[in-house]
């Protein structure tokens, strides 16, 4: 949709547009064929109506410049064709402004290598039916200075338009990050309750200074290692993860799982069914080393990397989801 101001500007392009063809309608006396110089007139009107009313975005297609500049160039050459006399007069050159006003509106449209080209065809057009002569009162100076204020209207539209666009990508970048920073807080607050929750029962045992059993310092460290696993473990760690490294641990492998960021936007479907695949990847390993993390700024969402005992090269390198 057309917003106003716009359409103000179209409107007020359009009746100065249309000032320019009612000089050579009022003339018509002027022309051998009164309809060809009726038609080039309307050709003029939809070309500008074609450059300043259609198309919803700024550039208009490369077709309508196209259009639009062989307009320009073919109005003169068929209006002097048609004219009866030899003479010119002062309205025979109708054309002049109105065609730097329709150049100057291809330029605005984002098509300045379209107005420069038509334009210098044009100025070879006037010069040549009129002669250097007629070259004062023709009204070329004025249309060449009306297609280069466009011009440079066109290139600080441009200039703008880039400006906008950097600044709505930067403020998108902000607002992402400040929605990764208030998922973290709040998942982290979540981790922190039921850290709490969890831990509460063991640490009072702890405090009170008892003697524990062998059972009960295994207990304790497996409630150590699985509570740092949910806070290094981030949106890592769900039920199946745990019983997938809890039973890995058991049979001697080294996991370690940490969430470093990255993820924060993900859908929790997506990321619960790329863990399913970890879980797989982790029951089919027996010894060595796995590593299971995330990491911001990369193409992967999860990486799984996997390498048996005193061997530096990862065994398994496994690369999970795209962002």
């Amino acid at each position: 949709m057309i917003n106003i101001r716009r359409l103000i500007l179209a409107g007020l392009t359009l009746v100065f547009g249309a000032f320019n063809v009612s000089l050579a309608m009022f003339r018509l006396d002027r022309y051998n064929n009164t309809w060809l110089t009726v038609s080039i007139g309307f050709g003029y009107f939809l070309a500008l109506l074609l450059c300043t009313v259609a198309f919803k975005n700024l550039r208009i297609p490369i077709w309508a410049a196209s259009l639009v500049s062989a307009c320009a160039v073919a109005i003169p050459v068929v209006s002097h064709l048609t004219l009866r006399h030899q003479n010119l007069e002062t309205y025979d050159t109708w054309y002049v402004t109105a065609i730097g006003l329709l150049l100057g509106a291809v330029a605005v449209r984002g098509h300045i290598a379209f107005a420069i080209t038509a334009g210098m065809f044009f100025c070879t057009e006037v010069l040549y039916f009129g002669g250097l002569d007629y070259l004062p009162k023709s009204g070329l100076s004025g249309a060449v200075i009306l297609i280069v204020a466009c011009i440079a209207i066109s290139r600080g539209l441009e200039s703008s338009s880039k400006e906008i666009l950097d600044a709505q990508t930067k403020t998108a970048n902000e607002l992402k990050s400040l929605a990764e920073q208030q998922t973290l807080a709040q998942a982290y607050q979540i981790a922190t309750k039921v850290a709490l929750k969890l831990t509460l029962p063991s640490l009072k045992k702890i405090s009170s200074g008892k003697a524990f059993s062998k059972a009960d310092r295994e207990t304790y460290s497996e409630t150590e290692i699985s509570l740092r696993d949910d806070i290094a473990g981030g949106r890592l760690i769900n039920k199946k993860i745990k019983r997938a490294i809890a039973a890995a641990r058991a049979r001697g492998v080294d996991v370690a799982i940490l969430d470093d960021g990255g993820i924060e936007t993900i859908e929790q479907e997506q990321i619960d069914e790329l863990l399913d695949l970890v879980a797989s990847t982790l029951n089919g390993i027996n010894t060595g080393r796995v590593t299971i993390r995330t990491q911001p700024e990369e193409k992967w969402l999860i990486r799984v990397t996997a390498s048996r005992p005193r061997v530096v090269t990862p065994d398994l390198d496994l690369k999970l989801g795209e962002r």
